[in-house]
């Protein structure tokens, strides 16, 4: 069986005065506000610093959290262990929700939640958009120092003479293994295997999204795909759980942290390079040589 050990979540922005629909034990198509008129803000799904979120870009809101906060604590919203978002109600007679299209896109659903009766759940159809979750990172040398910047000179003498800005950083190249090629190959793999599911996020992106990546962004019908994420780095902050995400779901284990990176520059120009997981094998698919650079660390609780 399958497990998925490593998630990627990217930074996104929402329109000012989002608002979803609720009816449940607080009220008959109640107003919930998920974005504030004074933002736009940033958000990442699961992956965020709850407690200490401004907002920001390194420390944006984790959007489950702030969808659970809004729905006034009739609801729990949680990420699965299979990477789905799930909703379940905890109120008293039955509960509704009706969300705004980019944010149904964004946690992975494509209709109307409920109506659940009491502790009735409702997982997402698909994964949550601006995540990528794999079954493992090879070529993982772990963090490595990244030098200061540099200009110096070897002297006539020997002796080295030059000027550091004296900010070393940290640098780690991964490769993205065993995706399925794309939402169709992983969905008939599914049904004919229902007790041992593709799990990973698909490496290719549906072909209407292929070449136009930033269309509807960030509101772009799911499923995902890995190059979805790839194509719309460039200033976007990623959050990575490397080989912990089992544990951080859970909320318990040895590891509860996760690593705020950036793709680097070279990344960004010749990283993520797809090819077949092993040679002739269209089935699944390695996304190789992605380099991220290091910002800081966080916790999900």
């Amino acid at each position: 069986m399958e497990s998925l050990d490593f998630m990627v979540a990217q930074a996104f922005t929402l329109d000012s005065a989002t608002t979803a629909t609720a009816t449940d034990q607080l009220g008959a198509g109640r107003t919930i506000t998920i974005q504030a008129t004074s933002g736009p803000f940033y958000y990442r799904t699961f992956l965020a610093n709850y407690a200490t979120g401004v907002g920001s870009a390194e420390l944006p809101f984790d959007l489950l959290r702030v969808m659970e906060d809004a729905l006034g604590g009739v609801w729990t919203v949680a990420l699965t262990a299979l990477g789905l978002v799930r909703f379940t109600y905890t109120g008293t007679a039955t509960g509704t929700l009706t969300l705004p299209s980019s944010v149904k896109a964004l946690l992975g659903f494509t209709g109307t939640i409920g109506p659940l009766a009491t502790g009735a759940s409702q997982t997402a159809d698909y994964q949550p958009t601006h995540c990528v979750f794999s079954l493992n990172f090879s070529g993982d040398d772990g963090w490595m120092r990244r030098p200061p910047r540099v200009a110096a000179q070897t002297m006539p003498d020997g002796r080295v003479y030059g000027l550091t800005d004296r900010t070393p950083g940290a640098l780690r190249r991964v490769t993205m293994q065993l995706h399925p090629k794309n939402q169709t190959v992983k969905a008939a793999w599914n049904v004919a295997n229902p007790t041992d599911p593709m799990l990973a996020t698909p490496a290719f992106p549906p072909d209407s999204r292929y070449l136009s990546s930033y269309t509807g962004e960030p509101g772009q019908s799911p499923p995902w795909s890995v190059l979805d994420t790839l194509n719309i780095q460039v200033d976007q902050s990623w959050a990575v759980a490397f080989g912990n995400l089992q544990e951080l779901i859970a909320g318990s284990g040895s590891d509860l942290t996760f690593d705020v990176c950036y793709p680097t520059p070279t990344s960004m120009q010749s990283g993520g390079v797809t090819g077949p997981s092993a040679p002739n094998w269209d089935a699944r698919y390695d996304i190789r040589d992605v380099e991220l650079s290091l910002v800081q660390k966080g916790a999900t609780r």
